[in-house]
């Protein structure tokens, strides 16, 4: 509300809250490391829910600022968690909320790693194999695509490659992305309407089964086109430009279907708070570097 209200009142008293989270959580794990694990089960994963809500709450609170102003221990909360979850054999990955919790904590870190510009620690790589054999969807398949994407842009960054291995793992990584979105159910595929509204974009719009659907593609155009800008850098073509272009068309067609009162009963001028929550956050935008958001928009 702070920012969304230009409430800055609020900060300090989030702040406030924030601190004595932590305060709290300290003493909890303290206690916790002294009980005996297997009676500690539930304590355990209430104290995992805790660090990654303590994690998510400094994404919200300085996403808003440049990332110079990150503070230091940003990873430590997702760092802390993943620690939590390597501890635990990884038979217990078949327990729902264990599951849940260690997938959390795998978005959680990947996000904060992309945000950082640092590759992805090995140990959650193992974690995101080991949880490969549990978990099956666009959003957990998206996500592995992510962790390549961050590792490729770490790799640039360190000077590690020369520009003919860039342009390859990205050409490859664009390879898989288009087959991955391929593969997400036909069912959630949108269907186009033509429109006489003036203020639509090419006169015509998307329509998605619903705004889950809608978040799922556009995260995979918004990786696609962060996948381009990279080989149109380093290997400029006419083909990766058109490609950019498709893509943005794409993004800009599935915008109306939230906003024009024609489009769904429940759309209104001036926005209901739905429209605003739909179209506000980052629907149809990217937090941290454009990809890095376009994960964040599917947890």
């Amino acid at each position: 509300m702070a920012y969304q209200l230009n409430r800055q009142d609020l900060v300090p008293l989030a702040n406030q809250r924030y601190l004595s989270a932590i305060r709290s959580l300290g003493i909890v794990m303290r206690s916790s490391l002294q009980a005996n694990n297997a009676a500690n089960q539930s304590l355990t994963d209430e104290t995992l829910q805790s660090v990654l809500l303590l994690d998510l709450y400094e994404k919200m609170a300085y996403q808003p600022h440049p990332e110079s102003e990150f503070p230091g221990s940003w990873l430590s909360h997702v760092q802390g968690a993943l620690s939590i979850v390597r501890s635990r054999p990884t038979a217990e990955f078949s327990n729902p909320t264990t599951q849940q919790l260690a997938t959390r904590t795998v978005i959680a870190l990947t996000l904060s790693c992309g945000a950082a510009g640092i590759s992805i620690p090995e140990a959650l790589i193992r974690l995101y194999n080991d949880l490969d054999s549990y978990v099956r969807s666009a959003k957990w398949t998206f996500i592995g695509l992510l962790i390549s994407l961050i590792n490729l842009r770490a790799d640039m960054n360190n000077g590690k490659l020369e520009s003919s291995d860039i342009v390859q793992r990205a050409r490859d990584l664009y390879e898989e992305l288009s087959h991955a979105e391929g593969k997400i159910p036909r069912s959630w595929w949108p269907q186009r309407r033509d429109t006489s509204e003036a203020v639509v974009f090419g006169r015509y719009y998307d329509v998605y089964p619903g705004h889950y659907a809608t978040q799922v593609f556009n995260a995979y155009r918004i990786m696609r086109l962060d996948v381009c800008s990279i080989i149109q850098k380093f290997d400029p073509s006419s083909e990766v430009a058109e490609t950019i272009t498709e893509v943005a068309q794409a993004i800009c067609a599935s915008v109306p279907q939230f906003i024009l009162p024609h489009a769904r009963s429940q759309n209104t001028l001036p926005f209901s708070p739905l429209q605003i929550l739909e179209c506000s956050g980052p629907v149809h935008q990217v937090p941290f570097q454009s990809s890095e958001t376009s994960a964040s928009l599917l947890v």
